[in-house]
């Protein structure tokens, strides 16, 4: 059942950003308007998010219901500390046309980085 849900949320992730990226068909290398960017860094987002979900769903089908409680709980922090760090930099231009790509683009890299730690096992440093 857990891997029929996780299947089917991947398919319909990957079916929706197949359907998005034919719809525009943006050239993300050569993206030269900010809203360009800004769309670029969203599907960048969308990808890691998928990830990350696909990562997280991973550990806590292995864990322990203690496990999973620690898992849950980091997190939720984790995802405090993404928000108001992407927040943070989007700051540094406030109210400029750059601050949604500097927090979308914010949002991206952390999100790619945290669904790579956990796919690391953190007893032998290497991936699951």
């Amino acid at each position: 059942m857990k891997l029929s849900r996780i299947f089917l949320s991947v398919s319909t992730f990957g079916a929706l950003t197949m359907a998005s990226l034919s719809a525009h068909a943006l050239d993300c290398n050569n993206a030269m308007t900010t809203r360009d960017m800004v769309e670029c860094a969203q599907m960048d987002y969308n990808i890691a998010d998928g990830d990350l979900n696909y990562a997280y769903q991973d550990l806590r089908a292995g864990a322990d219901k203690t496990g999973k409680l620690k898992l849950r709980d980091a997190q939720r922090a984790w995802i405090k500390f993404r928000d108001a760090e992407c927040d943070r930099q989007a700051d540094a231009v406030r109210g400029g046309t750059m601050a949604p790509l500097i927090q979308m683009s914010c949002l991206a890299d952390l999100t790619a980085k945290r669904a790579a730690e956990l796919g690391i096992n953190p007893m032998t440093g290497e991936s699951n």
